[in-house]
């Protein structure tokens, strides 16, 4: 068995959503990449998932294409929704996941109901903005070695194809 490393034994981000009433409903709508434990995540939610009953969310590996083979990282993390009036009514759910380049996304389809999400009294939405909040509570890593296809030939690096940069239309996340 390879060796463990821990990565991370406490981080916090916070992602603010501005117009959150406006966000297409069943679509997913993503964070900025952040790094934590040596990887770049992002969150993903959707607006009125299961149904259009709910807000789903999802934490993802950002960029799965440039991790070596066998990778893997063990999170344990706490996804929140912050509510904006007392914050010890703010809703949260536990995750424990192993992450791996072919299982990259873990998360909540039904994460909160949108009606208590959306109602005005709530707390959850002020101003049409909405706080999710991400605490990795543990990152552990198994080391793995680079493959040889991670690190391309001078060759290889020449032979890349940057024609229509852009807008993704695929989401990085599937849930």
């Amino acid at each position: 068995m390879e060796p463990t490393d821990i990565l991370v034994t406490s981080k916090k981000i916070a992602w603010t959503i501005g117009n959150f009433s406006s966000l297409k409903t069943n679509a997913p709508h993503y964070s900025d990449p952040f790094t934590a434990g040596h990887c770049s995540w992002k969150v993903a939610i959707y607006r009125g998932l299961e149904d259009e009953k709910y807000l789903g969310i999802f934490l993802c590996v950002a960029d799965t294409s440039t991790l070596p083979q066998g990778w893997s990282i063990d999170a344990y993390l706490t996804i929140m929704v912050i509510n904006q009036i007392s914050s010890q009514k703010s809703y949260a759910k536990g995750l424990r996941h192993k992450f791996r380049a072919h299982e990259h996304v873990r998360g909540f389809r039904s994460f909160m109901d949108l009606t208590e999400l959306q109602d005005p009294s709530s707390g959850y939405i002020l101003n049409d903005y909405l706080t999710v909040e991400v605490e990795f509570l543990e990152l552990k890593s198994e080391s793995v070695q680079p493959s040889p296809l991670a690190n391309p030939t001078d060759d290889e690096a020449l032979s890349v194809d940057f024609k229509d940069l852009g807008q993704i239309e695929r989401p990085w996340c599937h849930s």
